[in-house]
């Protein structure tokens, strides 16, 4: 599992580094380039390490392709195999180079050349093994064929002749880069007396790994440590723990995470950790750190820490005979996130010989947009179109960062387009209607909760608000909103009431767009309604005592007293209304 996901992580780097990719070195040339100097960058070099060389190379004005130069290593120096790209100021690959142990092989892309005829030159470098040996520091000269380069050779740290028996040695840690599998070994070496280590006391290692880095414990073992009892004598004098085998693993207790290792020393044995890591990002970094806590026994624990450099290498070139500029936009505001917006504009040229040439540019925001090559000295002026947006965008200006400039020979200008925008607004206004027979028992001081809302469109995100619309009518005007924003209404339950109930509700319109001439109205309508008044029943008299009537008099009949409150009653709360909903509304009849 752990090497298929490695592989993917090492795909998509391979992916991202174009330089990763091995160049197509093919001498002859029709037009071989001139090698106009090489050099160490550093003024002493150790034998036996690596250093790194510099150099410059120029061919003639219009050469014909293929075009490119070979450097041979001289006795002394073995290049450490490696590929990489010459790249023109504004990106573009113009060359290919491929390092061997013997040769420098550098090709100039026909294309380029064709196109930049004038002036072509650049630089590279690259790194080698210095193999010369010296027993103390040496001028040494490294003859390239027309060129040369003198450094100062120093011996090599493993270099004795006197007082060479191994001394002990403290806590330390290196690393080494394999740059054809990107990957880094690391050895970490708990401190020891020259004796080696007392027996029985237990190690314990904590690597603490950099950035971009993965340990490897997978077959063929890539975390092992490393023991020996003896001391062996290089063939430079120097003697030093040697002929290492590895602890059998049953020896070993190895976290989870394999970032801690830990093991039981034997009296007399010198020890070493060796780890491998992979690099994630197929050598981008270019330096890689690493570190470590080592405790042996009941002693406080020593942090070391290190780095590793990927030796790669790297070049640059240029035709000097034209120039070119490219216009990167740049957007502020609420159009920066409108996608697909393309913006456009002209370019005149004004040549060396005051004849001129129009050309048109159209670039999104955050692309750059390069134009062809000119003549150098040329005189660049620019000129933005207005740019087409949506109706919720209002664009306030742009700007360029340089306008009006002449071209340099083998340079690129970089333009940043700037265009300001805010957000075109409109607004809504609305009012409530109250009707129906109790609309007078509605307070005079009753609000009524209008709610807004519309989605995310061109340049803005969705939103909401409300509205308080009083009983009274009056004409509420909402915050300002997004042009083109799709607007919906509801009204929340109106609060209730003694007396009367609600009926539907109308909104008219309850959707509409917001537009920034014309202000859209809406009126909210509620509807009261008077509950249904019952009729008095008829009263039920008691059975009269049968009295006889007196001498002359009468017979009394029976009435109902009950029905007269309820009918005063109804013609208090409809008098009451009355007296509201004209209160309300003075000009109704």
């Amino acid at each position: 599992m752990l090497a298929r996901t490695i592989a993917a992580i090492l795909g998509a780097a391979g992916l991202a580094l174009g330089a990763a990719t091995p160049a197509a070195a093919a001498p002859p040339y029709a037009t071989t380039a001139s090698v106009n100097s090489i050099q160490f960058t550093e003024s002493e070099v150790v034998s036996g390490r690596e250093a790194r060389l510099a150099g410059s190379w120029s061919l003639p004005d219009n050469p014909s392709a293929p075009a490119g130069f070979v450097v041979d290593l001289p006795s002394g120096l073995q290049g450490l195999t490696d590929s990489f790209t010459l790249d023109a100021p504004g990106g573009e690959t113009m060359g290919t180079c491929v390092v061997t142990a013997t040769q420098v092989v550098c090709d100039i892309d026909s294309t380029y050349i064709a196109e930049n005829p004038l002036g072509l030159s650049g630089t590279f470098e690259f790194w080698a093994n210095v193999t010369t040996s010296v027993r103390e520091n040496t001028a040494t000269t490294y003859d390239f064929g027309d060129v040369t380069a003198v450094v100062t050779v120093t011996p090599s740290p493993d270099l004795c002749t006197e007082n060479c028996a191994f001394p002990g040695r403290d806590t330390i840690k290196e690393g080494f880069y394999n740059r054809d599998a990107n990957q880094i070994d690391w050895y970490i070496k708990p401190a020891v007396p020259a004796s080696g280590m007392a027996g029985g006391q237990l190690v314990t290692i904590v690597d603490i790994l950099g950035p971009q880095q993965l340990i490897l414990n997978e077959a063929p073992a890539v975390i092992e440590v490393m023991a020996t009892n003896e001391i062996v004598t290089s063939e430079l004098g120097s003697q030093s723990p040697g002929n290492w085998h590895p602890l059998p693993s049953a020896d070993l207790t190895i976290s989870p995470d394999n970032t801690t290792v830990s093991f039981t020393t034997r009296q007399g044995f010198y020890y070493e950790l060796h780890i491998v890591t992979q690099v994630l990002d197929g050598g981008t970094l270019g330096t890689y750190g690493n570190s470590a806590e080592v405790t042996v026994g009941g002693d406080e624990p020593v942090e070391i820490n290190a780095t590793v450099v990927r030796q790669g290498g790297g070049g640059t070139g240029i035709g000097e005979s034209v120039g070119r500029f490219a216009i990167t936009k740049s957007v502020n505001g609420p159009a920066a996130l409108v996608e697909d917006l393309t913006y456009t504009g002209s370019y005149t040229i004004t040549l060396p010989d005051s004849t001129t040439q129009n050309g048109t540019f159209s670039v999104a925001n955050g692309a750059t947009w390069t134009s062809p090559d000119f003549p150098r000295d040329s005189t660049v002026q620019l000129i933005e179109n207005d740019p087409a947006a949506p109706p919720s965008i209002s664009w306030i200006g742009h700007t360029f960062s340089v306008n009006n400039f002449a071209l340099l020979g083998g340079t690129q200008t970089d333009v940043t387009l700037t265009n300001e925008s805010e957000l075109a607004t409109g607004a809504f206004e609305a009012s409530k209607v109250i009707t129906g027979g109790a609309a007078g028992l509605v307070p005079d001081d009753a609000t009524f909760t209008l709610l807004y809302s519309y989605p995310e469109g061109p340049g803005f995100p969705a939103g909401s608000g409300s509205l308080e619309l009083p009983a009274s009518g009056e004409t509420v005007s909402s915050p300002p909103l997004p042009v083109t924003a799709s607007v919906t209404l509801t009204e929340l339950t109106p609060p209730v009431y003694p007396g009367f109930t609600w009926g539907t509700a109308t909104i008219s319109p309850a959707t509409f767009t917001i537009d920034s001439t014309e202000t859209a109205t809406s009126t909210v309508t509620n509807d009261t309604v008077l509950p249904a008044v019952p009729h008095a029943p008829a009263p039920t008299a008691a059975p009269a005592a049968v009295v006889p009537p007196a001498a002359g008099s009468l017979a009394t009949t029976g009435g109902s007293k009950m029905a007269i409150p309820a009918s005063a009653g109804l013609l208090l709360v409809l008098a009451g209304a009355a007296l509201r909903r004209a209160r309300r509304n003075p000009s109704a009849p």
